[in-house]
């Protein structure tokens, strides 16, 4: 499966760079000009992702540390009951 979605991500990119090679000669634009404007779409696009996967992680660490601090409680609450014998 992952090679599949390499595969797509890669001739996604190689279609989307002719595409905008032929716009460019099409419309008579400068090519350099909407290079940098790829570039820079990419470039928060990948901004967005990394923003989204930080975000991901921290809330997981957060659940971890919840989770391990209720398990923590409801041990001690357990074991004050045995604690008299």
């Amino acid at each position: 499966m992952k090679r599949n979605l390499t595969r797509t991500a890669l001739l996604g990119s190689i279609t989307t760079i002719l595409g905008i090679t032929w716009l460019a000669n099409e419309f008579e634009l400068d090519l350099d000009r909407l290079l940098e404007f790829l570039l820079s779409s990419t470039l928060i696009v990948l901004g967005c992702m990394m923003l989204a996967a930080l975000v991901v992680v921290f809330r997981r660490v957060l659940r971890r540390k919840s989770r391990s601090a209720q398990n923590n409680q409801g041990r001690s609450v357990k074991n004050r009951a045995n604690l008299g014998k």
